[in-house]
């Protein structure tokens, strides 16, 4: 009896049962196939659009629209230079409601300014500053006599104006100044004898003339600024997906124009106008995607412009390529266990769900497929460079695998094939996604439009996803950097 070895009970069960099925093809069942998991969700980034245009230009504008009097003539009520105007000039008696000698009064004068506007622009808050003269008469409505003057005979008065208000852009995409006239007299004008005012009196008309100027400035600069053409040109432009190889596309889904603060720059000679496109971009692959035709330019809101650049590289191991490395790698591996041998026949990779699923076909001392469930893992390199490795982790028996040669097979080679496909279950995508990496470098750095020219760069690398796709297992690789739009309409 000392020669005679006693196996466990475990293990002459197995025995038996492979004795019985020993060349049998009983396959093991499936698992079942789950839905294919969604793409990563792309947040919506942020490249600023650097957009200016010239400040002495707009400036001119409201220089050609408030007429200026460089020099007044002899008569006092009109220019010397005939291509001068007057900001005023009174035909007529306004009437000043009181009477002398039970004859209405009323007064009438003239107003000018004779050197260029002072402009100043504080965050969106825009005034022009006028310095003006003004000379004014007092007499009765009917011309006959005159009775008190300002101006005349002595140097003019002087009087303060401003147009004020806020500068922004309008969403119907122009520069919208929105301008209120304000007269201050600096110097009174005062009729003693008719205790009246003549500052207080002839301010008024003077606001309502320089109100009218102010319209006039507004109508014009929105006018000379409007660019929603161009604008127009640059969304269709970004809104084309742009072709970067290999039946993979880089979108930038354009959804929204947002602008900020309007400020002054290149130390005040040029007005900067920030401003954002608000996107979504995506690394598609396959067929040519629609090109976005059917959305409008929108009109630009205001919003945050600070500049925020990230987009989802993918890395692709499709099945076969998993499959044909798996089965090269153990094909024709010989696993023996006790008095039985098999060999691996081959190895096929598909997708369910989040998880891959390896069937393993053996034959030998039985035949059959083993179906085992790994999750994949993208080790996504975080620095400098872009790169990263997929893996399959956890692997291990499919839950719902319980047919008699699958226990088999776990029984007695669980562990080797286990070890075998989890040290071959490796892809190195750093050279795929270098390469992909280059392609989106090249296609942020083109010109767009005439008008507009984008560029950009990476600065940063990582991290990564992964996700079971229906091609294969897909590595999603985050890089980040600043891209901007250099746009020039005007």
């Amino acid at each position: 009896m000392s020669g005679l070895r006693v196996f466990p009970g475990p293990y002459v069960a197995v025995v038996s049962a492979a004795l019985l099925l020993s060349g049998c093809g009983v396959l093991d069942t499936p698992p079942p196939v789950l839905p294919i998991a969604d793409a990563p969700l792309q947040p919506t980034e942020t490249i600023p659009i650097r957009l200016s245009t010239s400040w002495p230009a707009l400036l001119a504008v409201a220089e050609a629209a408030i007429p200026i009097c460089r020099t007044v003539a002899e008569d006092g009520a009109t220019c010397a230079d005939p291509d001068d105007g007057m900001i005023l000039e009174q035909d007529e008696w306004f009437d000043l409601g009181r009477n002398w000698l039970g004859r209405p009064l009323g007064a009438k004068g003239s107003a000018w300014r004779e050197a260029l506007l002072d402009t100043a622009l504080t965050e969106d808050q825009l005034t022009i500053t006028l310095g003006a003269f003004y000379r004014v008469r007092v007499g009765t409505m009917d011309g006959r006599r005159e009775l008190a003057s300002c101006g005349f005979d002595e140097p003019p008065r002087e009087i303060k104006a401003s147009l004020a208000g806020r500068l922004r852009l309008a969403p119907e995409w122009y520069l919208d100044p929105s301008l209120t006239a304000a007269v201050d007299p600096a110097n009174d004008c005062t009729a003693s004898m008719l205790k009246v005012n003549l500052s207080d009196r002839f301010a008024e008309p003077l606001r309502q003339k320089l109100q009218e100027e102010a319209d006039g400035v507004e109508a014009r600069v929105r006018e000379v600024t409007l660019f929603r053409e161009k604008a127009a040109a640059l969304w269709a432009k970004a809104s084309e997906p742009i072709d970067i190889g290999r039946d993979t596309w880089l979108e930038f889904n354009p959804v929204g124009v947002v602008s900020g603060p309007i400020r002054l720059v290149d130390g005040g000679q040029n007005l900067s106008i920030p401003m954002a496109l608000k996107a979504r971009p995506r690394v598609v692959l396959g067929a040519r995607p629609g090109s976005g035709e059917g959305m409008p330019l929108p009109p630009v809101t205001p919003g945050d412009v600070t500049p925020q650049f990230d987009v989802n590289l993918r890395g692709l191991v499709t099945y076969e390529q998993a499959s044909r490395k798996l089965t090269e790698k153990l094909g024709g591996r010989r696993l023996s266990a006790f008095i039985f041998a098999v060999e691996v026949e081959s190895v096929t990779v598909s997708g369910s769900g989040n998880k891959v699923v390896l069937a393993v076909a053996i034959r030998g001392s039985f035949n059959g497929t083993l179906f085992l469930y790994g999750t994949p893992q993208f080790l996504a390199a975080i620095g400098q460079r872009a790169g990263g490795e997929l893996t399959f982790e956890d692997i291990d028996y499919a839950l719902a695998s319980r047919s008699i040669i699958a226990r088999i097979g776990q029984a007695l080679f669980s562990d080797r094939i286990r070890d075998a496909l989890a040290e071959n279950a490796q892809w190195d995508l750093s050279g795929e996604l270098q390469s992909a990496l280059g392609k989106v470098t090249r296609a942020i750095n083109r010109e767009l439009t005439p008008d507009a020219t984008m560029s950009g760069r990476f600065t940063s690398f990582g991290p990564g996803t992964v996700r079971v796709g229906p091609e294969g297992i897909e590595g999603w690789y985050r890089v980040g950097g600043q891209v901007e739009i250099v746009f020039d309409p005007f």
